[in-house]
């Protein structure tokens, strides 16, 4: 665990607003498909010129030669296209991969970088090399991070970033064995019936299930139960427990109201 967010982890970790609003050029995807349309121009051409012997029939090489190069054409044309476009914001990426709006992105991102926060890892990473302190991080370990502010989580080592707010965290729990071709690990359900997985060690995914569960003490925290008679598996089905999740979640709502 990093620890409570200071200056330097929100240097490394976090975003500030202004980067989170700020658009810029489909560049990538319009350049990718400009290379794309150009080889297959090139190939057409040396197809045409180079590969007749290749045919018996005249009427096959040409069309072999005639599809490489519309392809192509198509390529370049979307690829100029797309160049200029203007892409999603950060928030807007964020928004629509976590189903929510981009003002609630924004949100958790100043939650991210107020001193409360708390900036956690796991002892497994993608990258490489693995940072062991605070001075080895760099800004590509963000979307390993893990962070847990007010309201809202930022799951461990999930590219694309996977966000939640506590209250849309149906189950979570740490599973010690392997099970259904994962490694040991946490398993998380979202109120939506969405099923989640990160591999980590059992001390740490202890801890972490023991912090959601103080955040949400309705986050049901096993992956097979009983309750009220009724057997649930949350890793085959996922959308049961999700569903009585959020009919619990509701009753409670209603008491409070």
């Amino acid at each position: 665990m990093w620890g409570y967010m200071n200056e330097k982890l929100a240097g490394i970790l976090t975003l500030d607003d202004e980067t989170m609003m700020k658009k810029g050029k489909r560049k990538n995807e319009g350049g990718a498909l400009i290379f794309l349309g150009a080889a297959f121009m090139i190939m057409g051409v040396c197809h045409h010129f180079f590969l007749e012997i290749l045919y018996d029939s005249r009427i096959m090489w040409i069309a072999v030669s005639a599809a490489a190069l519309i392809i192509g054409i198509l390529c370049l044309v979307f690829g100029i296209k797309i160049f200029g476009q203007t892409g999603q914001s950060v928030a807007e990426s964020w928004a629509e991969r976590n189903h929510y709006s981009p003002e609630e992105m924004r949100e958790f991102n100043r939650e991210s970088r107020m001193s409360t926060a708390v900036a956690v890892h796991n002892e497994y990473w993608s990258s490489s090399p693995i940072p062991k302190t605070i001075n080895d991080l760099r800004a590509e370990h963000g979307a390993e991070t893990g962070l847990l502010t007010e309201h809202w989580f930022k799951a461990p080592d999930t590219v694309p970033v996977d966000i939640m707010r506590y209250v849309d965290i149906a189950a979570m729990w740490f599973e010690p064995k392997e099970l259904y071709g994962h490694y040991q690990g946490i398993y998380y359900i979202k109120s939506t019936g969405k099923g989640e997985y990160f591999r980590c060690g059992e001390e740490f995914g202890r801890w972490l299930v023991g912090e959601i569960s103080k955040r949400n003490p309705m986050t049901i925290t096993a992956g097979s139960f009983e309750f009220e008679g009724a057997g649930y598996n949350g890793y085959k089905n996922p959308g049961e427990v999700a569903a009585l999740y959020r009919d619990e979640f509701a009753k409670r709502r209603t008491k409070e109201a």
